[in-house]
């Protein structure tokens, strides 16, 4: 895979890894093989992950299943029938689904999609560092530095209510 001539150390690749590292660690934590990484336990977690990394739930879900990090019956269903010969197309009028529903069950090959975006996802994955970085320096000093530092990198975090309604806010 070709190097970005604007950014010459972006590593595609490494980009896809680091977000598939984020979403698991977000969405589905230490689960791995307890039963529980289904996708009724996926429900609220992907649109959470999904809202916080900027991303459509799809992309947390194509990128879980690319890490190995995901499960549902539908899925099974779907690479079961890649895995044994079938092309799209196939899958496609074998389940009555759309292509877009067979595409988004299906590991990524190339690295993620949609070039453009490749800043974009670099900047998430900044972010959500420096976000960790405060959390823990909050958590290990709690004095009111550390607290205004989490204060302002967490400005325009997608956070919810207990009544499960949107919130953010700009210092």
């Amino acid at each position: 895979m070709g190097r970005n001539k604007l950014k010459p150390d972006y590593d595609p690749i490494k980009v896809q890894e680091e977000l598939i590292e984020i979403c698991r660690r977000l969405c589905v934590g230490d689960n791995k093989g307890d039963g529980k990484d289904t996708e009724e336990h996926y429900n609220m977690s992907l649109r959470n992950v999904a809202d916080e990394m900027g991303i459509s739930v799809s992309k947390v879900m194509k990128l879980l299943i690319t890490g190995g990090y995901y499960s549902s019956e539908k899925y099974e269903e779907i690479i079961g029938l890649y895995d044994a010969g079938n092309s799209v197309a196939e899958i496609q009028e074998i389940l009555g689904v759309s292509r877009a529903t067979v595409q988004s069950y299906l590991p990524y090959k190339k690295g993620i999609y949609n070039a453009s975006e490749v800043s974009l996802n670099a900047e998430r994955i900044r972010v959500y560092r420096e976000r960790q970085v405060c959390v823990d320096r909050l958590q290990a000093s709690l004095d009111e530095e550390a607290l205004w530092d989490a204060v302002v990198a967490f400005q325009g975090y997608p956070f919810r209510t207990m009544r499960g309604l949107p919130f953010s806010y700009v210092l």
